[in-house]
């Protein structure tokens, strides 16, 4: 057993509604209390628990902790908690060192354990436990006087948890107080805590199993604060960030629709305290549509929404780029089409995000890289929004939403360098100051109620509410057929210039200048492909990372720049060649020789498929 190990991967898996994941963020609570950095990824069913309960039916929660920072939440595993036979089952195959395996089975799951054979054999080569907690907890429930066994369910975790935190060697001195924050019902307080201490103590007096030396980390507050986040809570603080910056109130409006969902929530936490407007809708067409009526009235609209709800929006998105009005949309992408797997990820709407609408309605779409980029990105899509009058689509996915990392929030300091205090990006409530045209947009923000007198030859000038084609001069409908060219190419050039003003902004660059192999990627891949490349470059491999974060409208021009020195690229997404079609489009290969590796299981790459890709084609 490996006394001295910095770096731990711990998977707990279980039946859906056994509380895997609350555990897992209980866990993840606790080691945050601890000062550990951690990446997680959880794996959740996309249908209700079946009859059968199979191997569909597991849910997993996989949590890498160490003292140090890490890039993605994939390494060997250390720990596997296992509930049940068939999550057993599930995860022996990523088990390939010593590893501590912790089952906590009855009578059915050791009788389907002992028939299979290739199992036994695998779990002989690692440390095997099989408890059986309800031997325990019946004790422990005879001595309170507590009858109800389907009280079970909502305390067995605690044991589990005192057993890893013993294995751990970590403290359980804040974990009644962690109790009484976690749990609403007084009497589970107590109850659930000496369960754990049932749990921590197991193996204290039998001494079968060595616990883990970890080092703790000494964190400097003055330099670092941190905030557990996923990417919904990190995209909700961008914006607000962004709220506060330049004096604009927000209007959030929503229909609920995984895994979107908890935007919502996280909004509400800030409603009195920012004066943030939500609302939530019947449906996706009334969302949107009410959030372009609160963009019209001078407050931003932000509507959040995935895959089947992003296919419904398309048509009201068309209407707020021929209005110019800013408004931010969030797409967390899921598996399709339709409902599909509506757990499950996928980087599959990234066609429809920049084409889907009918006629030239072009749209910048911004795509998350990390939870932690969910803030930057955030602020950005709303500093573009106001400044280019334009709606923005935001592109983030359920391995971003669902997932947990730390925020340092004192390193968002430097994103005060960012000009908001730009004059050509206030409402327009002052006559003096109101058609000085931007090189970057034709129209500005005009409040509904205003008349604004401008010379004769603009005649008055006001933001009209309506779908028709506007005149360039002074908003007014126009069926002019000049008119209508002259305002679509203006529409697309103002989108154009983005990557203008932001050149190097929205592109990461990591590896060799010149070499061998060139990886495109973007989204949530990020983290798992910088870990892999960091590896292969250990091994003298000469290949680099190009991720994108803004996919529409393309820097071709610095990716032409890029990819002329390197002789073959590779491009990585969680799709059927979305983006590859895009780079072939748009960037100039000459001689040089274009590889694809998708995949579309619901699944991320792991850091195996990557490698193995990769050396195939060096």
């Amino acid at each position: 057993m490996i006394k001295n190990k910095n770096d731990i991967t711990i998977i707990l898996s279980g039946m859906s509604g056994e509380g895997i994941q609350f555990m897992g963020n209980n866990l993840c609570y606790i080691l945050y209390k601890n000062n550990f950095f951690f990446k997680t990824f959880n794996e959740i069913p996309s249908e209700i628990l079946s009859p059968k309960k199979d191997f569909y039916d597991i849910s997993n929660f996989i949590i890498r902790f160490s003292n140090k920072k890490i890039i993605s939440y994939e390494n060997e595993i250390d720990i596997l908690i296992v509930t049940n036979y068939f999550s057993l089952v599930k995860n022996i195959k990523n088990i390939k060192k010593k590893c501590i395996i912790i089952a906590d089975f009855n009578n059915k799951n050791n009788y389907l354990l002992k028939k299979n054979k290739k199992i036994l054999l695998i779990i002989k080569k690692n440390i095997f436990l099989n408890i059986n907690s309800l031997k325990y907890l019946n004790i422990i429930l005879k001595k309170n006087k507590i009858k109800k066994i389907s009280i079970l369910d909502k305390i067995k975790n605690s044991f589990l948890l005192g057993i890893l935190l013993y294995i751990l060697n970590l403290k359980k001195k804040k974990i009644l107080n962690f109790f009484k924050k976690k749990i609403k019902k007084k009497k589970y307080i107590y109850l659930n805590y000496l369960i754990f201490k049932k749990g921590f103590n197991l193996f204290k007096k039998k001494k079968k199993i060595k616990k883990f030396n970890i080092k703790k980390n000494k964190i400097n507050k003055k330099k670092y604060i941190y905030k557990i986040i996923n990417g919904n809570y990190g995209i909700v603080l961008g914006l607000i960030s962004g709220s506060k910056k330049y004096n604009i109130k927000i209007y959030y409006s929503s229909y609920p629709i995984t895994p979107a969902t908890n935007i919502y929530k996280y909004f509400n936490i800030y409603k009195k305290i920012c004066n943030i407007k939500i609302f939530n809708y019947e449906d996706e067409i009334s969302s949107i549509c009410s959030s372009i009526g609160a963009s019209f009235t001078g407050r931003i609209g932000i509507t959040a929404t995935s895959g089947p709800g992003m296919s419904l929006i398309q048509e009201s998105l068309g209407l707020a780029v021929i209005l110019e009005l800013p408004l931010i949309i969030i797409n967390v992408q899921r598996a399709g089409p339709s409902t599909g797997l509506p757990t499950k990820l996928e980087q599959s709407d990234l066609m429809q995000s920049i084409y889907g609408r009918h006629g030239e309605a072009p749209i910048p779409v911004l795509a998350i890289s990390s939870i932690k980029n969910s803030f930057k990105i955030s602020l950005y899509a709303f500093k573009i929004a106001i400044e280019f009058m334009t709606p923005v689509i935001i592109l983030s996915d359920i391995y971003i939403s669902n997932n947990l990392s730390l925020l340092n929030i004192l390193e968002y300091k430097k994103y005060k360098n960012i000009n908001f205090k730009e004059k050509n990006i206030k409402l327009i409530n002052n006559e003096n100051n109101l058609f000085k045209r931007n090189k970057y947009y034709t129209k500005k923000w005009y409040l509904p109620g205003y008349n604004y007198k401008f010379k004769k030859k603009y005649n008055n000038k006001e933001h009209c509410i309506g779908s028709l084609e506007k005149n360039f001069i002074n908003d007014n409908v126009s069926y002019n057929n000049k008119n209508h060219e002259k305002m679509i190419k203006i529409r697309q050039k103002k989108i154009n210039s983005i990557i203008k003003k932001y050149n190097n902004k929205f592109f990461i660059f990591k590896g060799y200048k010149k070499g061998k192999i060139i990886i495109i990627s973007w989204g949530s891949t990020y983290e798992i492909i910088k870990e892999s490349i960091y590896y292969l470059i250990k091994k003298k491999y000469k290949i680099s990372l190009l991720h994108l974060e803004c996919i529409y409208p393309l820097n071709y021009i610095n990716i032409n720049k890029i990819i002329d020195k390197f002789k073959k690229i590779l491009i990585l997404e969680l799709n059927n060649k979305q983006l590859f079609y895009i780079i072939k489009y748009y960037c100039n290969f000459f001689k040089k020789k274009l590889y694809y590796f998708n995949k579309i299981q619901g699944i991320p790459f792991n850091k195996k498929e990557i490698i193995n890709n990769i050396k195939k084609i060096y």
